[in-house]
């Protein structure tokens, strides 16, 4: 499945059981909460309190089995932990306020896809410094001779983060690292605990491990392992602002590991995924702040900061209610974007409507793609619902409806661009061209004029992402 915003919370430790949710017991199975484990690792139901924290009851669930749940947070959530290495599997909710025979199935859907697993971690004003994500399953199989693999993901906080003075130009080397950075085994165990020919390499890892995901995921996955490579890059870092910056250096990091019949890690190998995404945060006081208003309904509202003429805005989230999402909240004219939303009634048809041009308060139906759906059993949005962006650059609102249940929100449709380098040449010159958010699988017709005369260059086809390729149209 695609990172939705329930399941970013809970991954996140921010979905709590509603306030003053009551503990539910029953004794009887016929009125309990059953989960249904189709996977091939045991897996961990852990109860979410009213502060979203992790707290007993804690019901290990066999692989390939079922458990009764027999206490749980009325109307509240729980999540689902591989209990070999604690990465997050999914949550489970709302959970029913009365006694109440319901079944919780946990199975290859549930899974969030490979390099989907979120932003990079922000910093907070109780943490500067981040820690590294949780770790998040995206992939789980059984090898041919039985062993079971567990394919999990995370960010890594890597130490060539650093700090700028104000008014600080940094030139500093940085490394750059890809491939296998590290494994509790050597080769030929690794090899071993995959029934593995000791004589065929990291290739036969790496063909091994991919069809065994494949074969027992909803996505094709592709594990690369290789030898570690790195590379020395020398980069140059401004911060031209009045106060101090840092730099967060992240990395998303990959991990197989092999698990004994009683779900225990026997081996593992650890792959850097390049390439390192870099984050720049301002240190605390030089961060205004803001109290948010008590009253405020849950839903998206809108924080506009205004200086004479000029407005800047951003969505502030209040939870709990429906909520709607995309990701990512911007692109080219006729790209699609995933559409997501929660806490809509079950079984609905839901619908969606944006401005029919930017700012203008009147709505239109959106383009989304597949047509007529419901939401589903949890109340959300299917799972690879699309929105198909206007075709004019600029700041729209969508709203997105289930009966009288609504959520709002904003998209950007970027104008195009192109870039000239070098951007000063004579005639004869070679000019390399560069543009993004042009209309996907379009053309591009390259014109230059001096005001009087227009003579074209050449057409250019763009991408499924709208970006100017090399390609001649």
């Amino acid at each position: 499945m695609w990172l939705d915003l329930m399941t970013s919370q809970a991954l996140n430790g921010q979905l709590p059981s509603p306030p003053g949710s009551q503990i539910i017991y029953s004794a009887k199975s016929s009125t309990a909460v059953t989960v249904d484990n189709r996977l091939p690792i045991p897996i961990l139901v852990v109860q979410l309190d009213t502060s979203g924290a992790h707290c007993d009851p804690v019901v290990p669930v066999p692989a390939t089995s079922s458990e009764v749940l027999h206490s749980w947070y009325g109307n509240g959530y729980a999540a689902v932990l591989a209990p070999a290495t604690g990465g997050f599997i999914c949550f489970l909710g709302p959970l029913p306020g009365t006694p109440t025979a319901t079944t919780f199935t946990v199975d290859a859907d549930a899974l969030l896809r490979p390099n989907a697993i979120g932003p990079v971690p922000l910093p907070t004003n109780d943490s500067i410094i981040p820690a590294d994500s949780a770790r998040v399953v995206v992939g789980c199989g059984q090898a041919a001779n039985g062993a079971n693999l567990l394919r999990e993901q995370y960010w890594q906080r890597l130490p060539e983060s650093t700090t700028l003075s104000p008014d600080e130009l940094l030139t500093r080397a940085t490394t750059v690292v890809s491939g296998m950075s590290d494994t509790t085994s050597a080769q030929q165990e690794l090899q071993s605990s995959l029934g593995l020919s000791a004589s065929g390499g990291w290739g036969a890892v790496s063909a091994s491990v991919s069809s065994t995901l494949s074969l027992s995921s909803t996505s094709f996955q592709q594990v690369t392992v290789t030898t570690e490579s790195t590379i020395f890059n020398s980069s140059t870092f401004d911060n031209s602002g009045s106060g101090g910056a840092y730099l967060l250096f992240w990395q998303l990091t990959d991990v197989v590991t092999v698990l004994d019949a009683s779900g225990q890690p026997k081996a593992s190998v650890v792959t850097a995924i390049p390439p390192a995404i870099v984050a720049r945060h301002t240190l605390p006081g030089d961060v205004a702040q803001f109290t948010v208003p008590a009253g405020l309904a849950p839903g998206r509202h809108l924080v506009t900061a205004r200086s004479n003429d000029l407005t800047a805005t951003a969505d502030l989230v209040i939870p709990g209610g429906p909520l709607a999402s995309l990701m990512p909240q911007y692109g080219a004219a006729g790209t699609d974007v995933q559409l997501l939303a929660s806490g809509f009634a079950s079984g609905q048809a839901f619908e969606v409507e944006i401005e029919v041009s930017p700012g203008s308060d009147t709505y239109g139906a959106a383009t989304v793609s597949p047509v007529g759906g419901v939401t589903t059993p949890d109340g959300s949005i299917p799972p690879g619902t699309t929105l198909t962006l206007p075709s004019a650059p600029g700041d729209y609102a969508l709203r997105v409806s289930v009966g009288s249940s609504e959520s709002s929100m904003t998209c950007t449709v970027l104008a195009p661009e192109i870039l000239l380098t070098p951007a000063v040449a004579g005639p004869g010159s070679t000019v390399a061209v560069t543009g993004a958010a042009f209309p996907p699988d379009s053309t591009v017709v390259l014109s230059v004029t001096d005001g009087m005369t227009e003579t074209t260059l050449v057409s250019l086809s763009t991408d499924d992402a709208g970006n100017v390729t090399g390609e001649e149209a």
